[in-house]
C-alpha cells in the first residue's frame, strides 16, 4: 500500500454521481445494497464506509426558523450523544468548519470474526432547510490497529472529512442557503449551490458553473499607526457606534491606493461597508481585470475588524445578466452579514 518512501500512494475515484474520494491505489470499491459505499482492501483487512444523508432542520419552537448554523449544531449534538452512549476509545474531538462542524471518535465493536476498531467522522453542514451529514469510517481488526499504515489512513480520511468529498447531489439545491464563518462570529449567508473552501486566512467562494469567484479575508487592525489613521485611538470617543463606524469608513477610504470608491458608504447594524471598483488594464503580459471590492468595517473599541471581499472578472462578463444578478445577490448578502454571539462562544 505505501510507496517506496513509505507514503500512501493514492488515487482519485468518483463514487457514482455523489462522491469524489481519495483512497490508496490498492483499494477496491463498490456500493452496498443499503446505499453506503464500501472502499478497502480485498479481504476486509481495512474497510472504509461512506454515507451521505440529508437530515431535517432543528425542531422549531416558536419564533423564527433556526438558521443554518443552528441546524448544524443541533445534529452535531445529537450525533455526539449517540457516540457517547456507544462508548469511545480516547474521547470525542469536535472541530468547526466553514458551515458546521466535524465529530471524530474511535470505537471498538465485537463482530463474528473478532474485535474491530473503527475511526468515525461525522461532517455536518447546516442549511436553511436541514443539514447535510457525511458519515465516514475506517474499520480495521484490532490486531492490525498498530500497524504504521493506520495513522496515514486516518490522516487521509480526516482531510477528506474536513474538506469534503465533492458531493454533487442535486438535493443540495433545495436546501436554501448555508452560513459561512468568515471570522470569529462573523457570518455570511449564501445559496446552498455556491461552494466555499478555506486556506489559512482566506476563504474562496465560487458561484455555480464557475461564473466567478470571490476571495474573502478578515483582519484585525492592531498596528498603532493604522489605528490612529482610522481614529481608533480614542480621539473620537464622543461619537455613537454608528457615527464611529461611518467616521472610520471615511478615514479608511483615504488610505486606498489601487481602487476607487464606487458608491456611497453604507451604514450597517455592525459597522459600515465601503464599495470600490478595481481596474487593471490589459498589458502585453497580462489580461485586463475588472472587479468590485467590498470592505466591511466593524469597529470594536479601539480596534476594528475589516472583512474584504474581492470579486474579479474578465471585463467581457461584466454586463451579462447572470453576472449582474449574482453580483447583486452577493452585495445584498454582504450588507446582511451578521455577528453570531453563540458562534463566538463555541
Amino acid at each position: 500500500m505505501p510507496d517506496v518512501e513509505g507514503r500512501l500512494d493514492v488515487k482519485r475515484v468518483e463514487l457514482g454521481d455523489e462522491f469524489v474520494m481519495m483512497m490508496p491505489k490498492s483499494w477496491a470499491w463498490r456500493q452496498l445494497h443499503d446505499g453506503r459505499w464500501w472502499c478497502g482492501e480485498r479481504g476486509d483487512r481495512a474497510a472504509c464506509y461512506l454515507h451521505h444523508e440529508i437530515a431535517p432542520p432543528k425542531p422549531r419552537i416558536g419564533g423564527e426558523a433556526p438558521r443554518p448554523l443552528a441546524n448544524a449544531r443541533h445534529w452535531l449534538g445529537a450525533l455526539r450523544r449517540s457516540v457517547e452512549q456507544h462508548g469511545t476509545v480516547g474521547g470525542i474531538v469536535e472541530s468547526k468548519t466553514l458551515s458546521g462542524g466535524i465529530l471524530h471518535a474511535t470505537v471498538d465493536d465485537i463482530g463474528e470474526s473478532g474485535t474491530y476498531r473503527t475511526a468515525r467522522w461525522f461532517a455536518v453542514t447546516g442549511y436553511t432547510h436541514g443539514a447535510s451529514i457525511f458519515r465516514l469510517s475506517l474499520t480495521i481488526p484490532i490486531e492490525f490497529w498498530e500497524e504504521p499504515i493506520v495513522p496515514q489512513l486516518i490522516e487521509l480520511l480526516s482531510e477528506q472529512a474536513r474538506f469534503g468529498t465533492g458531493t454533487t447531489s442535486p438535493i443540495i439545491e433545495a436546501l436554501g442557503s448555508r452560513d459561512l464563518r468568515l471570522s470569529p462570529g462573523a457570518i455570511l449567508s449564501l445559496p446552498a449551490t455556491w461552494s466555499a473552501s478555506q486556506g489559512g486566512r482566506e476563504t474562496v467562494i465560487r458561484a455555480p458553473g464557475g461564473l466567478f469567484s470571490i476571495s474573502v479575508e478578515a483582519e484585525l487592525v492592531e498596528d498603532p499607526i493604522e489605528r490612529r489613521a482610522l481614529s481608533l485611538d480614542g480621539s473620537v470617543a464622543h461619537l455613537t457606534r454608528s457615527e464611529l463606524a461611518l467616521h472610520v469608513a471615511r478615514q479608511f477610504v483615504q488610505t486606498l491606493t489601487v481602487s476607487t470608491i464606487s458608491r456611497p458608504i453604507e451604514s450597517t447594524p455592525y459597522g459600515a461597508i465601503v464599495t470600490t471598483r478595481l481596474h487593471r488594464p490589459r498589458t502585453p503580459s497580462t489580461e485586463g481585470i475588472e472587479g468590485t471590492v467590498w470592505y466591511y468595517l466593524i469597529p470594536q473599541g479601539e480596534t476594528c475588524i475589516i472583512i474584504t471581499f474581492y470579486l474579479y472578472m474578465p471585463p467581457e462578463l461584466g454586463d451579462r445578466s447572470d453576472m449582474l444578478e449574482a453580483k447583486a445577490l452577493l452585495a445584498r448578502e454582504i450588507a446582511d452579514l451578521r455577528l453570531d454571539l453563540e458562534d463566538m462562544r463555541d
